[in-house]
């Protein structure tokens, strides 16, 4: 069984990053294994639905599509297809689930347990990172029917077993699991304060890493904040040139270019912060190790999923409720981003509820033509049909909610209330990912991801 300060943790990983993950150092490190699932409740997440905005329409999608293949967002969207959805959809499949409307969790080869970030790719298949149970599993191809079993899981030796794990095959409230073009498979192992990296995709389940970065060794699992050591990271992208980590806690990106090679190496660039050791206090601009209150257009307060296709960068800056934009790579430290969404200028951070606003965004996705974000606050998935150019650009499309002004969960009536879960609701969404014609979601309170077919 997990120790009690594990047992203790927030429900919602996404306050454990505001600062809680303190609580979580004595419960992992420790090998365990549990054969019986732990009756952990899901979090859930309750935004107040009034704010004001655009109304999106209340247009019911339904769940079949189609169209042509076309090129993954495993380093960018050259070549990838157009996936067009319209607001409310209802998912063409769900995995975890059995049905639209049940949301149960489970320990086993086709269940789920909060699920939090994916990942996906034409060549490796779907990539679902649990962060209660401790593993991501992997789907060789993108299921087509309910309730699908894994094909194999990282971070346990068995699809039955959860607990963390510090070992080289072993992961502890991981929040994300990526491939890059390459083949090369990037974990990031938050509990244990680490990125594992794989040289290619396992194909044996407990397969361990061929390198870490953040801590000297697979058995060691402190966090730190310096070119080489990380706390809490949350995110992890690779467009197979360079690597970028979300570093949760220190509230930065750190970038390596090129991709990591060696254990513990240290990254080459930062952002959020100066420098890689001066500061890792949220939103201090003048880097004098004190919160400053606001953000600026180059800090960050727990940033929380990221996206890149070499040129254009999207970082999603969930503590201040936005999600940034450089509209070219960035090549220095501390270089302010050029756009924001989710507020009106770059010194905002308020949750809103509306056509421009956000709530504690996490993974961002784009193929090339569109942008999603994962709106987990408001437990809604938005879309932008292109990829925005302007400040508080508000988005096309809504997942999850009938109109843009509704942020609760499971409401599938618009009445501003919870109710039962169905096909077209979502709670606590914290991924999203484009393949090919499809958008996958990861509905964490609902344990299950669910897959949109394009109209």
């Amino acid at each position: 069984m997990k120790s009690p300060a594990r047992n203790q943790l927030p429900l919602l990983l996404s306050l454990a990053l505001a600062g809680l993950f303190l609580l979580l150092v004595a419960g992992c490190g420790e090998t365990t294994s549990v054969n019986t699932v732990e009756q952990k409740a899901p979090g859930s997440q309750t935004p107040d639905p009034d704010g004001g905005g655009t109304d999106g329409g209340t247009t019911d999608g339904g769940g079949t599509g189609g169209g042509t293949t076309g090129g993954g967002t495993d380093g960018g969207g050259g070549g990838a297809p157009p996936v067009d959805l319209v607001t409310f959809q209802a998912a063409s499949y769900v995995v975890g689930q059995n049905t639209f409307t049940s949301s149960g969790s489970a320990t086993s080869a086709a269940g789920l347990f909060s699920p939090f970030l994916v990942g996906w790719t034409s060549t490796d298949g779907l990539l679902i990172t649990e962060f209660q149970n401790d593993r991501t599993i992997l789907f060789t191809a993108v299921p087509n029917s309910d309730g699908s079993s894994a094909d194999l899981v990282i971070g346990k030796n068995n699809l039955t077993t959860e607990g963390c794990d510090l070992t080289a095959s072993g992961i502890c409230i991981p929040s994300d699991a990526q491939v890059d073009p390459n083949g090369t498979l990037f974990s990031a192992d938050t509990g244990n304060h680490r990125v594992l990296v794989w040289n290619a995709v396992p194909t044996t389940d407990g397969a361990a890493a061929d390198l870490v970065l953040g801590q000297a060794d697979f058995t060691s699992s402190g966090g730190g904040c310096s070119a080489t050591q990380l706390s809490a990271p949350t995110a992890v992208f690779s467009n197979g040139t360079v690597l970028l980590v979300a570093d949760g806690n220190n509230h930065r990106v750190l970038i390596w270019d090129p991709v990591p090679t060696t254990t513990q190496q240290a990254a080459d660039l930062v952002l959020g912060q100066g420098d890689f050791s001066t500061s890792c206090v949220q939103n201090d601009d003048d880097q004098n190790t004190i919160n400053d209150g606001s953000p600026t257009a180059r800090t960050m307060n727990n940033p929380a999923g990221i996206w890149t296709d070499g040129t254009i960068l999207i970082v999603a800056d969930q503590g201040n409720n936005r999600v940034l934009v450089w509209n070219g790579f960035p090549t220095s430290n501390f270089e302010p981003a050029d756009i924001v969404l989710g507020q009106t200028s770059m010194n905002g951070s308020a949750a809103n509820t509306s056509a421009a606003g956000l709530n504690a965004p996490y993974q961002v996705d784009s193929n090339g033509i569109h942008l999603a974000v994962a709106d987990s606050g408001n437990n809604r998935v938005l879309i932008w049909n292109d990829l925005p150019t302007v400040d508080a650009e508000p988005p096309d499309v809504v997942l999850g909610q009938q109109d843009f002004t509704h942020g609760a969960p499971n409401d599938s009536d618009n009445d501003g209330a919870t109710d039962g879960v169905t096909g077209q609701t979502l709670n606590a969404p914290y991924g999203v990912k484009f393949a090919d014609t499809q958008l996958i979601i990861s509905d964490s309170s609902n344990n299950r991801v669910l897959i949109y077919d394009g109209q």
